[in-house]
């Protein structure tokens, strides 16, 4: 199951050619680098309650800090059901980094992604994280230093279009026939627990 996929890598790669994050602008930048480049994190993390478990529907209600309240029918993937109880508090990890540069193109666009996934052991309570690493590859085919419009060829050949922010002080050093090369990684992690003794 791909959880990045070529559409949000490439969206990334236009918001992140639309904001400042150039790290190349930074004049530690080592010399072999010295092409536009830049990184982006983002890490969000929550936590819920669960306020409801129906065991025959397998449909649980959780409780937001705020009180708002969701439900939702937890699948055959959720391993040791059982284990879970009103109460239990519920932790979510989201991360995603990517990071991308621009150089001279070696090869035609391509797309490499790997996913692992872990779960509890059996008797414990539900737990789970999937992490997806991947590595893509963009052509810069049309590029208009007046109205910074620029287009990528993604590795499934479709050109992807977008406007580069002002704030991307080194625009006119991206040529047509250039690579983007993309790096990701997005981590979600779940895991439930006992809230802690009164």
């Amino acid at each position: 199951m791909r959880t990045m996929g070529t559409a949000v890598a490439a969206v990334a790669v236009a918001v992140m050619l639309a904001v400042p994050v150039m790290a190349a602008e930074q004049k530690a930048a080592p010399a072999k680098t010295d092409r536009p480049s830049g990184g982006m994190i983002e890490a969000v993390s929550f936590t819920a309650t669960v306020d409801a478990i129906d065991s025959k529907t397998r449909k649980i209600t959780l409780k937001g800090a705020d009180g708002s309240k969701t439900a939702f029918i937890a699948g055959d993937e959720v391993r040791n059901f059982a284990q879970i109880n009103k109460g239990d508090i519920v932790t979510f990890d989201y991360m995603e980094a990517v990071a991308l540069d621009v150089q001279k193109a070696t090869e035609e666009p391509k797309m490499v992604e790997s996913e692992s996934i872990k779960r509890a052991k059996l008797g414990e309570k539900p737990s789970g994280t999937i992490e997806t690493v991947g590595f893509m590859t963009a052509r810069v085919e049309e590029i208009d230093y007046k109205t910074r419009k620029v287009g990528l060829k993604m590795p499934e050949g479709k050109i992807v279009r977008f406007t580069a922010g002002d704030q991307v002080k080194r625009l006119n050093e991206v040529k047509k026939g250039d690579e983007v090369v993309v790096q990701y990684m997005q981590k979600i992690s779940i895991k439930v627990t006992s809230p802690a003794a009164k």
